[in-house]
């Protein structure tokens, strides 16, 4: 007999004590009483006791027996008879297959990769399953799961199966099998195909399958087929990242890539090619050589620390390349690593990165101009050596000076107007001109600054000034919670709530009467809601507007503020970094991550398409007056090209690498996977045999719940009519 529920069973076996209790708690202690003796009445009180005593217990055991059949009721029995169920019966069911098609199924053992086992098993499973049966092949790639039209479909579905990056985790795909077996009448399977590594398990549903499984009225039955090793040798290339300096005429390149080891044999030889898109040719390749000794030097800053589990030890190092005098242009490579070992698709890495001319930030500001664009100027150099990039060349004007400079987006990136005078309408004019075609401009008013303004300044900036605002005691500088957040390179301006930027005070800015129907973007916020810092799309470029200075002196008496000279004023660096590439537009990396989307600045976009590592073009629909594209990610790994034009060339390109999660061997805990399937009964298989038997243990059986119930009924009236004589018996 098995129990489907044995957790009550055992509950009523505890429960048992309950009426134990009761009558140890109420045996009946005879009175003593002073009588002359009479033998007869001695004899007849001992057989009333024996017979109380022996009802006593026969009410005992019946009321035991009440419990203990309750919660084997609740555990719902089925006995084993040996005879399986009609195929055209009730026991037809509806199955789903879903595959694990991530890179790691693509691991090598005994000359079979882990999917290509996992295909044999799932082929061999579907010839067993009856014609009746309802199929659907599902895999980590798709978010729709769907009925195959018959078995032959499926086969085919299975025979096409390759292994990728990894869209979708294996909860949200367990999650979206479930949705499509609810409905389904009678019996319901599924079955899991994978290595049951924990990065296959992780993702942005990691909890939604769990609530699915558990919320069905009928859950299926699941099969677990465990394709996974009991120890594996790996080493990994992920996380390649670019770091560029350059100037007008070469540039630097330093190229990282993370070393990740599983098992033992560390060691191996790093190659990296690289070579221009547009000139042809290769530089001279570079090799780096690695062994189990750098993965444990004690002393190496880079390694992080290893991790053990059942499978062996996962160790990390960082390992970069650095290539010098490179003419301005688009450079695409690899790094690759010898000798190969059981998984290949991490054994190497594309990259692309692009060597640009540098390009102006123009600083202006009132005398002493060099001090007063000292620390706005500071800073933004600073961020920029902080990540190893030094695109642009930062000029200080004076304002009659950049009253006479032409604007050019194409060779000046920004302009920053710090404290300005009053700007007549010729220059705004100029100025929106050049934001409109992509340029930046930044304004940081301070007390040379006028409330009499041509309407052209209310066109560029989005309000009308009104008068200056005096907080003698300050006012702190307080993010907006519903702005976007400056796309700051350090990451950490984004991250509001953990730093002090109320200890940022001001003490002066300027209030303005903004345009509704052209609102700005408000970015920060002084305590009283009046806007300090604003964002204003324009045309092809942006405007960063400041009601307060950037440009205080730790001389000045009386400061607006305290952004650039107080006690915080490290957060002015990451604000800085922010405005900057705000106004800027750096371009976002050109290494991604699968699935991750592609947005890049073009020449043109006449013709635009991109062209995937195996050479067949993707043509994208751009406007012709737009210089900007968004592809929306593919999985295929490998370097890309963009090309466009009227006669076709290449524009830009990009690579696209494994995120270090996708390659990450380290199998599951089984605590996660018991957490996963919480409530449902879940079986391991490893071939169709064993499929099939336990199908048929779980098919053979006979439930006993009626035969139960109407025993348990039986037993509650006995143990009724039995108490109810017993203490009417006893009763005064």
């Amino acid at each position: 007999m098995a129990l489907t529920t044995s957790a009550f069973f055992w509950a009523s076996c505890a429960a048992v004590l309950i009426p134990l209790l009761i009558h140890l708690l109420r045996r009946h202690k005879p009175k003593q009483i002073l009588f002359p003796p009479l033998e007869l009445v001695r004899q007849r009180q001992n057989t009333s006791q024996r017979r109380f005593r022996f009802r006593q217990a026969a009410l005992l055991f019946l009321r035991a027996a009440v419990l203990l059949l309750f919660g084997l009721l609740l555990a719902r029995p089925a006995a084993q008879t040996g005879i399986r169920k009609s195929e055209s019966g009730p026991s037809a069911r509806a199955a789903v297959l879903l595959f694990d098609t991530s890179l790691r199924m693509g691991y090598e053992q005994n000359g079979r990769t882990r999917l290509e086992e996992a295909k044999t098993l799932g082929l061999a499973l579907l010839d067993a399953m009856p014609s009746e049966t309802r199929v659907a092949v599902c895999d980590t790639q798709n978010s729709g799961a769907a009925f195959q039209i018959d078995h032959l479909a499926a086969r085919e579905r299975i025979e096409q199966l390759e292994p990728r990056p990894q869209r979708y985790s294996l909860t949200e795909s367990a999650a979206e099998a479930a949705r499509l077996l609810a409905p389904e009448q009678g019996e319901t399977e599924l079955i899991i195909l994978s290595d049951f590594t924990a990065a296959g398990w992780r993702g942005s549903g990691a909890d939604s399958a769990a609530g699915i499984l558990g919320r069905c009225e009928h859950p299926p039955r699941v099969f677990l087929a465990d394709f996974a090793p009991k120890s594996f040798q790996n080493i990994s290339l992920t996380d390649v990242g670019v770091s560029v300096s350059g100037t007008d005429e070469e540039g630097e390149a330093e190229i990282g890539v993370t070393v990740s080891a599983a098992g033992k044999g560390s060691a191996g030889i790093l190659k990296l090619v690289c070579g221009p898109i547009l000139a042809g040719g290769e530089t001279k390749p570079l090799t780096e050589t690695f062994s189990e000794a750098d993965f444990t030097a004690p002393n190496d800053e880079k390694r992080e620390p290893d991790q053990t589990s059942a499978a062996g030890t996962f160790r990390k190092l960082r390992k970069t390349f650095r290539l010098r005098h490179l003419p301005v242009g688009l450079y695409q490579g690899t790094i690759t690593k010898t000798p190969p070992d059981p998984l290949t698709a991490d054994d190497m890495v594309s990259f692309t990165f692009e060597v640009r001319p540098a390009k102006k930030l123009l600083f202006a500001a009132p005398d002493p101009k060099e001090k007063r664009a000292l620390f706005l100027r500071t800073a933004v150099s600073l961020s920029e050596q902080v990540q190893g990039r030094s695109p642009f060349e930062i000029e200080t004007l004076s304002y009659e000076q950049l009253f006479e400079t032409r604007l050019d987006p194409a060779r000046t990136a920004a302009v920053f107007l710090l404290d300005p005078p009053p700007l007549s309408a010729p220059f705004l004019t100029k100025l929106e001109t050049f934001v409109r075609a992509g340029g930046g401009a930044g304004l940081f008013l301070g007390q040379n600054f006028s409330a009499n303004q041509p309407a052209e300044f209310a066109a560029l900036f989005g309000g009308t000034p009104l008068r200056q605002v005096n907080r003698p005691e300050g006012t702190p500088l307080i993010p907006d919670p519903g702005a976007s957040a400056l796309p700051g390179r350090f990451g950490a301006a984004a991250d509001t709530a953990s730093l002090p930027w109320s200890q940022t005070l001001i003490y002066r800015y300027w209030r303005f009467e903004w345009n509704e129907e052209s609102p700005s973007e408000v970015l920060f916020r002084c305590a009283d809601g009046a806007p300090a810092l604003l964002l204003r799309p324009l045309g092809r470029g942006s405007v960063i507007f400041s009601t307060t200075p950037f440009s205080d002196l730790a001389s000045d008496p009386k400061p607006w503020n305290r952004i650039t000279i107080g006690d915080h004023s490290w957060l002015f660096l990451l604000l800085a970094d922010g405005i900057t590439a705000a106004l800027t537009g750096r371009e976002e990396t050109l290494n991604k991550a699968p699935f991750e989307p592609v947005d890049a600045a073009v020449e043109t976009a006449a013709n635009l398409a991109v062209v995937p590592p195996d050479g067949k073009a993707i043509a994208l629909s751009v406007p012709e007056s737009e210089t900007r594209f968004t592809f929306n990610g593919t999985g295929e790994l490998g370097s890309y090209r963009v090309t466009g034009g009227q006669t076709p060339k290449i524009l830009t390109g990009f690579s696209v690498n494994p995120r270090a999660e996708e390659v990450a061997l380290e199998p599951v805990a089984d605590e996660e996977l018991q957490k996963l399937f919480c409530g449902t009964a879940v079986s391991r298989i490893n071939s169709a045999e064993k499929l099939e038997a336990v199908r048929s243990r779980l098919d053979s059986r006979a439930d006993l719940y009626s035969l139960l119930a109407l025993l348990l009924g039986l037993l509650l009236a006995a143990e009724l009519l039995s108490a109810n004589r017993i203490y009417r018996d006893v009763s005064p």
